[in-house]
């Protein structure tokens, strides 16, 4: 049977979308066979600009297939194809064979029940009135009966029309000002099912957690991470640099057995004196608490609802704890012990050194802190997976690098084989790659050195690549400095001019306002969210009442 999914998520993740559901599929041995350009050449438009929005396939386990969908997270939904066309017009002349129009199931198996349909549109606004026109043409082209119930709210089936449009190299309507780019593709489908993206990331939302940090990852690139790495009900899961335990809700979610360590044990409880006693993190914990009922804060103790650790997060979500362990990740060869392997997976984000440190134990006397560089931390962790994961068990971690990124960072070993390797861009000048690799047998007598195993280029370092303002190659990165420096310009001719004027000094410091100290900065945010959270529950209650007085003008006395 044909069908197509939708995907839905933040842009620097959307090339990550068909690569999970792909993945996903494949840890639950449902066999998917995707269109692509070599398959399927008379369908070219399916391929090419901006085709990672959705993904064509065939399947023939109905419910397998429901269930993979349920867990992707980056998905928003499967369809039935009926049709995919170049261009709306050759979808709505269907009724005739085309080169370019790829004819999926048929129609008629759908004619039964009540039904609705939308037109969903990428990259261009459609006004409603030509949405409905759309939708009667198509109506009046199919074999659907004319007195056919129609139902918005739960009807048995739900058709829908993509229509994508070129955004990349589009121009603005002079008249409306909008992106009006060309037609790139056109499917037409029937819902099979929804994920359960929505429910998920609201679910898991940074802003509704009672303890975050400042490295706390976000649920989609968490819950992306146990999705890649097949992990089930009864999976034994490590996160090696765990801090408040992110990584391990999503893994949890998924059923798994979790287990966190973490250099800083502050991290683990409840954070530093300093984030215990900020304005700003005080009144996040308030609203995240706010979120909850009272069935679920009764989980609680006095001490977590006043100041939440990280079991705090797994108790309110109703989610076994992890264990957790303190202990400082470069010295894992003198603290783990476990003869053919333990875990099902090792997800994990190590610190990147910009705002968390990098310290390992140093040796000699004393064992005072040392650096620990980023090509030894992944060297660590994959010498580690080689001899602690179960085979078939999977590693994926960030590794944090940038533009010139060569495989050379990598470290390699004989049992470790490397399945995925995607970037995601954090920043002008940063891309992190969330790199997975899989034990696929156990590591050979005698154990490959570290020497042999260690990358053969070290990835450039972040600190000074931070601080660096010329980057020749960085095309984005150098338009925003161009931008920086002209607003820069017209400040200081701004300033100056205003001196003038006055008759004042030149003088450097004069004229500009005094720079605020941290805590006068997040009193300020506290200030600006309890302003907005009253006007937004202003705004309900007025809408309440003028719902109740329009209720009782129409309702008849």
């Amino acid at each position: 049977m044909k069908y197509f999914a939708v995907f839905g998520s933040e842009p620097s993740l959307f090339h990550f979308s068909a690569v999970e559901f792909l993945e996903t599929a494949r840890h639950f041995d449902l066999p998917i066979t995707p269109y692509t350009l070599e398959n399927s050449k008379p369908y070219a438009f399916l391929f090419g600009k901006e085709a990672a929005h959705f993904l064509v396939f065939e399947c023939d386990n109905r419910e397998l297939l429901s269930l993979v969908v349920s867990r992707c997270v980056l998905l928003k939904a499967v369809y039935v194809l009926l049709h995919a066309a170049d261009t709306l017009e050759s979808l709505l002349n269907r009724q005739q064979p085309s080169e370019t129009l790829l004819v999926g199931e048929k129609e008629s198996q759908f004619e039964d029940g009540d039904f609705s349909y939308r037109v969903e549109t990428i990259g261009k606004r459609y006004a409603g009135e030509v949405k409905n026109e759309i939708i009667k043409k198509i109506v009046a082209t199919s074999s659907m009966a004319a007195d056919r119930p129609v139902n918005y709210t739960d009807p048995k089936h739900a058709y829908v029309v993509f229509i994508q449009h070129e955004v990349e190299n589009a121009v603005r309507d002079s008249t409306s000002g909008q992106l009006d780019g060309a037609v790139l593709r056109v499917l037409h489908g029937v819902l099979f099912s929804t994920s359960n993206r929505g429910p998920m990331l609201h679910r898991y939302d940074l802003r509704r957690r009672p303890y975050i940090g400042t490295t706390s990852m976000p649920p989609e690139e968490s819950l992306l991470m146990s999705n890649l790495c097949g992990v089930v009900r009864g999976s034994v899961v490590l996160d090696p640099f765990c801090g408040t335990g992110s990584i391990l809700v999503a893994a949890a979610h998924y059923g798994a057995q979790t287990m966190g360590t973490d250099a800083d044990g502050r991290a683990m409880r409840a954070g530093t004196n300093k984030g215990k006693v900020s304005p700003q993190l005080i009144q996040q914990r308030k609203l995240a608490l706010a979120c909850y009922s009272a069935e679920q804060l009764a989980r609680l103790t006095p001490e977590e609802l006043e100041l939440p650790d990280m079991w705090t997060n797994f108790k309110v979500y109703g989610l076994p704890p992890p264990d957790r362990v303190r202990m400082n990740f470069s010295v894992w060869q003198q603290t783990w012990r476990s003869e053919g392997g333990l875990f099902d997976a090792i997800l994990t984000d190590p610190p990147y050194g910009l705002r968390e440190p990098r310290k390992k134990v140093g040796e000699g006397e004393g064992n005072k802190p040392a650096s620990y560089s980023t090509h030894e931390v992944v060297l660590d962790l994959v010498l580690f997976a080689a001899e602690h994961l179960v085979v078939g068990g999977r590693l994926a971690f960030w590794h944090p690098t940038t533009d010139h990124y060569t495989d050379d960072e990598l470290p390699s070993h004989p049992s470790m084989k490397i399945q995925l390797n995607l970037p995601q861009r954090i920043s002008l000048k940063v891309v992190r790659r969330l790199v997975v690799m899989e034990k696929t047998s156990p590591p050979p007598l005698p154990r490959p050195t570290r020497e042999e195993c260690a990358p053969k280029r070290c990835a450039e370092d972040l600190h000074q690549l931070m601080h660096q303002t010329e980057a020749v190659d960085n095309e984005d990165y150098n338009k925003y400095r161009e931008k920086k420096k002209k607003r820069w310009a017209a400040a200081e001719g701004y300033r100056a001019q205003q001196q003038n004027s006055n008759g004042e000094e030149d003088n450097e410091t004069e004229g500009r306002p005094r720079r605020r100290r941290k805590v006068e900065t997040q009193e300020e945010i506290v200030k600006n969210r309890e302003r907005k959270i009253k006007e937004r529950e202003e705004k309900q209650l007025a809408s309440q009442r003028n719902n109740a007085e329009l209720h009782k003008k129409t309702s008849p006395s």
